[in-house]
């Protein structure tokens, strides 16, 4: 992206939180988005526990923008979500955007993988799960 914008590393801390958040921007708007974005993300990267964001483009023929956003604990992306500076911001660019800002949530996908990574846990025998483990890393 640019100097202001850093890309979060990979965390086996066990607090450490991701908002996964879908943007779809309106036609014509996709270059102001992204000026925004560096804008936004200089700001949340003052926020204490700010690991980092991922800023994943839309593929051809979509608007959807994709931001995974990365903090140490649940408490600092409280503190960023709900920060006057984040309200101020995000209201320059609601207009452009289609389906306004949205909540940000946890993906289906992580809930997925951690409803499966649960049960393996559970359900496998313990040099299974060491195993299991071992190979995905």
């Amino acid at each position: 992206m640019g100097p202001g914008v850093k890309v979060a590393e990979a965390s086996r801390d066990p607090s450490a939180v991701t908002s996964v958040i879908h943007h779809t921007v309106g036609a014509g708007s996709e270059s102001r988005y992204e000026v925004w974005f560096r804008k936004i993300s200089a700001i949340a990267e003052t926020f204490p526990g700010h690991r980092g964001v991922d800023f994943i483009r839309p593929p051809k023929g979509s608007r959807t923008y994709t931001i995974a956003l990365h903090f140490d604990t649940s408490e600092h992306l409280g503190q960023w979500l709900s920060s006057e500076a984040r309200i101020q911001i995000i209201a320059e660019i609601e207009a452009y955007l289609e389906g306004g800002v949205g909540l940000p949530g946890v993906s289906n996908l992580l809930i997925s993988a951690m409803i499966v990574g649960l049960l393996t846990y559970v359900i496998m025998p313990r040099y299974t799960r060491m195993v299991a483990t071992w190979l995905y890393r």
